[in-house]
């Protein structure tokens, strides 16, 4: 926005001018005509949109209709929102949301599955893809592809999965190796006998014996046998092959 501007001034005017803009009886073709480009600069001067006007209002109007085409229209609109990026500044996809009334959210997530597929055009005109027709496989699967890196070579061997399956494959990707395919297995266990043997466990002998010499409250001692009955609970359950967690203690202030 251009500094020491009147902004409730500029919205009066504007508010104005629309009125004009709008008036399809008292006013002349050429007056109306004339109001819009009046309110155009005010939304510059309040910088609700960028400076070049005509190209800005030509896309708007491109996104408009891809957003008419309910569900086949997403790469055309990610590829327009990563053009916006480019000409106007990323900090302008919010208002370009807002002028086509699409969620924001919605753009990004297009904008975010155009540019992991066709950010590289190479690799689509290598495959034989020349529009977005030809694409082995609907949108929405290619949308959860997006974090894959072979993500080529998956539709390739695999050209009727649907969102679902990616998504069960996905899941399966991120899941943590089991004891008997880690290979790191052998090296973490002996770092945990490790810390056993030379810090916990005679840390907690020197403990003990200290409170062996004292004379303890019933509830002390109550607390005591508590937390060791929980402590074996929790080995139990590490034995057993549960997953455990421990708790942090929050820190007092």
């Amino acid at each position: 926005m251009t500094k020491n501007v009147d902004v409730q001034a500029l919205y009066k005017r504007r508010t104005k001018l629309e009125a004009v803009a709008k008036d399809n009886s008292g006013a002349s073709a050429a007056e109306r005509t004339k109001a819009k480009q009046a309110i155009a600069v005010i939304r510059i001067q309040l910088g609700e949109i960028p400076p070049d006007v005509e190209a800005w209002n030509a896309d708007v109007e491109r996104g408009r209709k891809l957003l008419a085409i309910a569900g086949k229209s997403q790469w055309e609109l990610g590829e327009l929102a990563a053009s916006v990026g480019k000409k106007y500044g990323e900090g302008n996809l919010a208002k370009f949301a807002k002028e086509i009334k699409c969620p924001l959210r919605t753009l990004e997530n297009c904008r975010a599955t155009w540019r992991a597929w066709f950010g590289n055009d190479e690799i689509p005109r290598q495959r034989g893809i020349s529009d977005y027709s030809k694409f082995p496989v609907a949108y929405e699967t290619a949308a959860a592809l997006n974090a894959y890196d072979k993500r080529w070579e998956y539709i390739s061997k695999h050209p009727n999965e649907t969102r679902e399956d990616v998504r069960i494959f996905m899941r399966g990707l991120n899941k943590p190796l089991s004891p008997a395919k880690n290979p790191n297995t052998g090296k973490l266990v002996k770092q945990v006998i490790k810390q056993i043997d030379n810090l916990i466990r005679p840390r907690l002998v020197e403990l003990l014996s200290e409170v062996q010499t004292r004379e303890l409250e019933p509830e002390e001692q109550k607390d005591l046998t508590a937390a060791f009955a929980r402590l074996r609970d929790k080995i139990d359950k590490l034995q057993s092959g549960q997953v455990i967690k421990f708790k942090p203690k929050r820190s007092v202030k």
